[in-house]
């Protein structure tokens, strides 16, 4: 019988082993490594972060307070963006396919990936000015030396719906794709010979130490 993972769903950590509750009668959970389940791996992991995107979406919208409405902006065009990056990791989302027949959508997404690009992470473009200016007085005496930054408000109510509306519709693109490698898995797993399940490693999982934060992650 065919049924499809819901989620979420409650996990232990012991000896380096993850035991999945809601599953009494389980003997083992084993672990897939072919193209369909890393692909699955992948759109679950852009899920979460699209999920997150859109809670601070709406928080930004009850808040007044500048910095912090600048910091949840910052957040969010981050997180979007690292599900379209270039990740060793985890396959990236492509735009072309997200947007396909939404030509206004993908002009979108190329400004809001302009202002995270040279903007918020970089600093390049002409949405601030950083200047250091002289002032002087008569017959050009100096005064003082000023160095100020002056930004563009590029954020606004339409801007802010525009963002949403390229989160919905991403979030929308990969529970669609989920849902169809979801039934592929549950093709190939079904057509494997129970001594081929067997033969599939335990699942298992290793706490992260001291260094592995700049080690690429393997499935």
């Amino acid at each position: 019988m065919t049924h499809l993972y819901t989620g979420p769903t409650d996990l232990t950590y012991h000896d380096g082993k993850l035991h999945i509750e809601g599953y009494p009668d389980a003997r083992r959970v084993v672990k897939l490594a072919t193209p369909a389940a890393k692909r699955l791996a992948a759109l679950r992991l852009h899920q979460v972060d699209l999920g997150l995107c859109e809670k601070l979406m709406q928080f930004l919208c009850n808040i007044d307070q500048a910095d912090l409405s600048e910091a949840l902006w910052t957040a969010i065009l981050t997180k979007f963006f690292s599900c379209f990056g270039d990740s060793k990791a985890r396959a990236a989302l492509h735009p072309t396919k997200v947007y396909k027949g939404i030509p206004d959508a993908l002009t979108a997404f190329r400004f809001f990936e302009n202002i995270r690009n040279k903007h918020v992470v970089h600093d390049e473009n002409n949405y601030r000015l950083s200047t250091t200016a002289v002032v002087l007085g008569d017959n050009s005496e100096v005064q003082d030396i000023l160095s100020f930054a002056v930004d563009s408000f590029y954020r606004n109510e339409e801007t802010s719906q525009t963002l949403y509306n390229l989160i919905d519709r991403t979030r929308k693109f990969v529970e669609s794709e989920i849902a169809s490698t979801l039934k592929k898995i549950f093709t190939e797993v079904n057509t494997m010979t129970p001594s081929e399940r067997e033969q599939l490693p335990e699942l298992s999982y290793r706490v992260p130490v001291s260094g592995d934060e700049g080690k690429t992650r393997k499935y």
